[in-house]
């Protein structure tokens, strides 16, 4: 059994009076009593006030480590239609992909490697991590759908039935795409793949013989520069900093 959260919209977060829905939620792992455990208006008001940006971040980390209680429809982690391919990405999946976020990841450094872009002031990006808190909050949600309680047997029931968010979708490809990420990329916190990816396609380029394997090596790398630019500019369209 689920509580309902009520989405908070990016520009103005509703106050800790929301109003929390009882529904059952077909088709999930066990029963879950849940509430929204961030209250995002009082949130970007008490950390405002803090002294200065490291307190806030480390405020801020807090509130992203309690939204870690959330449940994704299977489908949005499938390989296609390959049940088999699915992974098991949980909350520790997500712990993790914050912790590394706030603890070494430089966003004005991303900004500037994969959109060419100068640095945020610590104001711009305290208001896209307030921002963000919102989206990942919005994650959690559950969308209303009248057709959520019909059984589910098939993957289109799966689909129909589905009580994901759009953020919920977000979120899901960013854990998905972090969990498959190669190491070399994943705790790469300088950036320095993307120098490399440069070498490979200029080594790459007189050789034909070993085309394929060639191509083979450097595809991850193509795949998640790609994937980096387009979750930069989502993060420049919402000014978020995913």
């Amino acid at each position: 059994m689920k509580w309902k959260r009520k989405k908070c919209n990016l520009i103005n977060p509703h106050s800790s009076s929301m109003s929390l829905k009882y529904t059952l939620r077909q088709n999930q792992r066990g029963i879950i009593f849940d509430f929204p455990s961030v209250n995002i208006e009082s949130t970007v008001e008490n950390i405002s006030q803090l002294p200065n940006f490291k307190s806030k971040l480390r405020a801020l980390y807090k509130r992203f480590y309690k939204l870690r209680k959330f449940e994704c429809t299977p489908t949005l982690f499938k390989v296609g239609d390959n049940p088999y391919l699915t992974p098991d990405i949980n909350s520790e999946d997500y712990v993790s992909l914050v912790k590394r976020h706030f603890k070494h990841v430089d966003y004005n450094l991303k900004r500037k490697k994969f959109l060419g872009l100068s640095p945020l002031s610590e104001d711009q990006l305290e208001q896209r991590l307030f921002a963000t808190l919102t989206f990942v909050f919005n994650h959690t949600v559950a969308a209303a759908n009248p057709h959520a309680e019909e059984p589910v047997a098939t993957i289109e029931d799966e689909k129909r039935a589905s009580f994901d968010t759009i953020e919920s979708q977000v979120i899901s490809t960013l854990l998905r795409m972090d969990y498959d990420s190669p190491w070399q990329v994943k705790y790469d916190y300088k950036l320095q793949w993307l120098d490399q990816l440069d070498q490979l396609q200029n080594d790459n380029k007189p050789k034909k013989k070993n085309k394929k394997k060639n191509d083979n090596e450097v595809l991850p790398y193509l795949t998640y520069n790609q994937y980096m630019k387009t979750v930069m500019r989502l993060n420049e369209s919402l000014g978020l900093c995913l």
